[in-house]
């Protein structure tokens, strides 16, 4: 069980105007934002591009994980990681778009890139065990990909734990559905990085939404670990 649980916003922009919008609501409230880049191929929806993300000239000091949905994830790390610093951004691509993660992997690798991988509801964890060693992070998508908003599927929180059990040190993010509903058994689950995109953009207040979710994740997680 990870101590630290990690509120990251997650945007997902279909217009440049939308995206900057977005990421000045974004920037103060947390080190690590992950942005959704879809090209209406490997999900039906379409985002900004790497065109828009490279012009938004992101902060150095935060985190950024770019969440790729894509079905040519090396195309797009190429672009950006010519034009963003490596060593602030993770790329987070999906199982499920290329017949051998582990050529992706191996691109990474050789070009000092941070990497990830992400996988739908339906698909089996074991893709994630087979190359747990040489990712950054992996990550559990909660919805399936493609949209904001969707409603959250609870049952990949045992897909969740039972990785977690075979793999306590590795970085575990959700992404899909996050609410203070479901922050507490998400992160109890193992997930030490909660992607959160419709909670934070549709409430009143953004930084006090993030605030209370990663305090209601974070009480979890305290108190599992005082169980053990």
């Amino acid at each position: 069980m990870m101590s630290v649980v990690m509120v990251a916003p997650a945007i997902l922009a279909k217009t440049c105007e939308e995206f900057r919008q977005k990421l000045a609501v974004v920037l103060p409230l947390s080190n690590r934002i992950q942005i959704d880049i879809m090209d209406g191929k490997f999900v039906p929806n379409v985002t900004v591009g790497e065109d828009e993300i490279i012009d938004a000239k992101l902060l150095d000091a935060k985190t950024i994980e770019y969440h790729l949905m894509v079905d040519d994830p090396i195309a797009y790390m190429q672009k950006i990681s010519r034009n963003i610093p490596k060593n602030n951004a993770i790329y987070v691509f999906h199982a499920e778009a290329v017949r051998k993660p582990e050529e992706v992997i191996k691109f990474c690798k050789a070009n000092g890139l941070r990497v990830g991988m992400a996988i739908n509801p339906d698909t089996s964890p074991a893709v994630l065990a087979k190359f747990a060693d040489e990712l950054e992070m992996v990550m559990f998508m909660t919805v399936y990909p493609g949209f904001s908003g969707q409603q959250y599927l609870a049952q990949v929180e045992e897909k969740i734990r039972g990785f977690r059990k075979s793999h306590p040190k590795i970085d575990i993010g959700v992404d899909g559905g996050i609410t203070v509903s479901n922050a507490s058994s998400a992160a109890k689950a193992g997930a030490n990085i909660l992607a959160a995109a419709s909670a934070l953009f549709t409430a009143n207040n953004p930084a006090l939404a993030i605030g209370r979710l990663s305090a209601i994740a974070s009480e979890a997680v305290a108190v599992e670990v005082e169980q053990v």
